[in-house]
């Protein structure tokens, strides 16, 4: 199993943008997926593990001041699923190969006095090889 913690507010991965006929990915989320990926292999120095994965998310959102809920509910930070893909595709080449090997995932947002994001990897079928442990 492999935990991250990074201690950065949430960004969901943003659309693509065209212009001059092509397209490209907002600077937003490039500057994002830089910072996790910087993150992760500084608390990760194994090898990317293989074979089919679980994931667990839970992003960490700062409640607005303005806000009465508990949970997270409104747009802000983003879509969950734009949420996870941001992170599934950072973590690519680092702590697994592909984000395809996920086959199991399940992703919480909740309110906190600041924006952190947890993640646990783990093999989700016996006889998974794991790597770097």
């Amino acid at each position: 199993m492999v935990i991250f913690n990074f201690p950065t507010d949430p960004v969901a991965k943003g659309r693509p943008r065209f212009a001059k006929g092509r397209a490209y990915t907002p600077q937003k989320t490039r500057d994002f997926e830089k910072l996790i990926k910087t993150m992760a292999r500084v608390q990760y120095k194994g090898e990317p593990l293989e074979g089919a994965l679980s994931m667990h998310v839970v992003f960490y959102i700062k409640k607005p001041k303005s806000s009465k809920l508990n949970l997270p509910i409104n747009r802000n930070p983003g879509d969950i699923d734009n949420l996870v893909k941001n992170i599934a595709d950072s973590l690519n080449d680092i702590a697994y190969l592909d984000d395809s090997q996920i086959i199991d995932l399940s992703a919480h947002k909740r309110y906190s006095d600041r924006g952190m994001i947890i993640v646990t990897i783990g093999g989700y079928l016996d006889g998974c090889e794991k790597k770097g442990f």
